[in-house]
């Protein structure tokens, strides 16, 4: 959109080059209905495998680790959605009616025709890296990096997509990925 020569590029970069990057990729995962039990154990094994094996990574949200706050009886409870992965349909039907009941979550995490679901993969704005002398030093995050993690993702997004069942499809997008 903008020539790279441009006072607007020029201040964008000096920014970053300031206060480090922010940058992000979604993966979202269509095709297969997602609040079931075997969708959901899936979803979880993703979100672990990624904060696993992402570099430079600052955290994955999903409906794995979304805060999920009820209230049961007297008490106010806030945990992560799937704090315990359901097992059978009676705990499916409770998650389900906790992701209906919270409209924060729909276009966010999940389609309302609950048939996708986004996972959002943040990168450190910053890399550590020790110097020759043994001291800590923070550079930012290189497009050669970012491109390194991108193509990770699809490495793993490949190795999980037919996990999810014979319809789905996983798309990655973010700065990065179009960059």
């Amino acid at each position: 959109f903008l020539k790279p020569d441009s006072k607007a590029i020029q201040d964008y970069d000096k920014f970053r080059k300031e206060f480090g990057r922010d940058e992000f990729f979604v993966i979202a995962i269509t095709g297969e209905p997602v609040l079931n039990v075997e969708y959901l154990a899936t979803l979880k094994e993703l979100h672990e495998e990624l904060g696993r094996s992402v570099d430079y990574l600052q955290s994955v949200e999903s409906l794995v680790n979304v805060r999920s706050i009820y209230g049961a009886e007297d008490d106010l409870i806030a945990e992560e959605l799937l704090e315990e992965l359901p097992e059978t349909a009676e705990q499916m039907a409770v998650i389900t009616e906790r992701v209906r009941n919270k409209p924060i979550y729909y276009g966010r995490l999940i389609n309302t025709k609950e048939d996708a679901t986004t996972l959002l993969v943040k990168l450190l704005p910053y890399v550590p890296t020790t110097l020759p002398d043994g001291t800590q030093h923070l550079h930012n995050l290189a497009d050669e990096e970012m491109f390194a993690v991108y193509n990770h993702l699809l490495d793993v997004a490949a190795s999980f997509e037919p996990k999810f069942g014979d319809n789905a499809k996983i798309l990655i997008g973010g700065t990065p990925a179009s960059g």
